[in-house]
């Protein structure tokens, strides 16, 4: 009894598929409804999703175009702790920012000048013309800012620099022509930018890029613990990427779609059960089951929603077919 439950359970099981297959082709309408039902939910789940993401990537373009490339700045430590933290291995790279010198344009002190390395200064812009400064007494600067300040945005020009720190006037040369950083250009900020001036007792800024694979709050933990600052002087970048976001995203749309199909496809399913209540008597009738009646169903459910699977798929192809320069298009559009 015992060695012949298996073929017993193979016998159900082709009886269930022969049930199955001719439930399916004797009610074409219902089982296309169904088909339908699940193939648009595979779609507009997917389709969905691609724009969520893409939606996602263009802010993340936006947001490092305006705050820079980094994960974070570590703001107001002393030259050997930017030492110390530019021989981290999990870095990627750095770039530093010097503070403490208020620089601007003599008689126009809403056009200052930064100081940085050569990273700093190309963040968010790149040389269009010339090269970046090299000496003390070489300035960049983008183009749109050049001319807002007066000068002729061509490598050469001369500009007067009144230090407050050493309290006086000298000129610097315009050695390159930046593109314009975008944030600048919204709020109205001229910025001229000069390498790191040596000597003193500086503090600096550091913007760090970890490398992928980093845990983000375990690194900037040991950052801190490391370099003996406070957290307060660590803040994370605004651009940086947030697929933890993303994800939870992902998760709602998701849910809130699966919601709406489902409830249309109980309302398919309860029309199917209507219009199937004569056989399936018939079937209970003849000894079937409650439980084997359940499973021919789920069975059949089953079936359809592994065929919906590929013929939404294909739809999704085809609409990518249709507009296939959306996505590269609306990315480059922001980049």
């Amino acid at each position: 009894m015992m060695g012949r439950r298996p073929m017993e359970r193979q016998e159900e099981a082709d009886s269930r598929l022969c049930l199955r297959h001719r439930f399916m082709r004797s009610y074409k309408k219902n089982t296309l409804a169904l088909l339908s039902c699940f193939v648009l939910s595979v779609t507009l789940i997917t389709s969905l999703l691609i724009l969520v993401h893409t939606n996602h990537k263009m802010e993340n373009i936006q947001g490092k175009m305006v705050f820079t490339d980094s994960d974070c700045s570590i703001n107001e430590i002393d030259g050997s702790k930017v030492e110390k933290l530019a021989s981290d291995p999990d870095l990627e790279w750095h770039a530093v920012k010097q503070l403490e010198y208020g620089e601007y344009q003599k008689d126009f002190q809403d056009n200052r000048l930064e100081r940085g390395d050569s990273r700093y200064i190309t963040l968010t812009a790149i040389v269009e013309k010339g090269r970046l400064p090299k000496t003390e007494h070489e300035v960049a600067a983008e183009r749109w800012a050049l001319l807002n300040m007066g000068i002729e945005p061509v490598c050469g020009q001369e500009v007067e620099i009144y230090s407050e720190k050493e309290n006086r006037t000298e000129t610097y040369k315009v050695v390159g022509i930046l593109s314009d950083v975008p944030s600048n250009k919204k709020y109205g900020v001229k910025m001229l930018y000069a390498p790191i001036k040596s000597g003193g007792e500086d503090s600096f800024s550091v913007y760090v890029r970890f490398r992928d694979g980093t845990d983000y709050d375990k690194k900037v933990s040991e950052v801190c613990r490391d370099l003996g600052i406070e957290k307060r002087q660590v803040k994370k970048c605004p651009g940086r990427e947030d697929i933890q976001g993303l994800w939870l995203t992902d998760i709602k749309f998701i849910s809130v779609l699966l919601l709406i199909t489902m409830i249309v496809f109980y309302g398919i399913f309860q029309i199917t059960i209507m219009w199937r209540r004569n056989p399936y008597g018939i079937l209970r009738a003849v000894g079937m089951q409650a439980g084997q009646l359940r499973r021919l169903i789920l069975s059949e459910m089953y079936e359809i929603f592994l065929l919906s699977i590929p013929v939404g798929g294909f739809l999704v192809l085809a609409l990518h077919c249709l507009f296939p320069n959306y996505q590269e298009t609306a990315v480059r559009k922001f980049a």
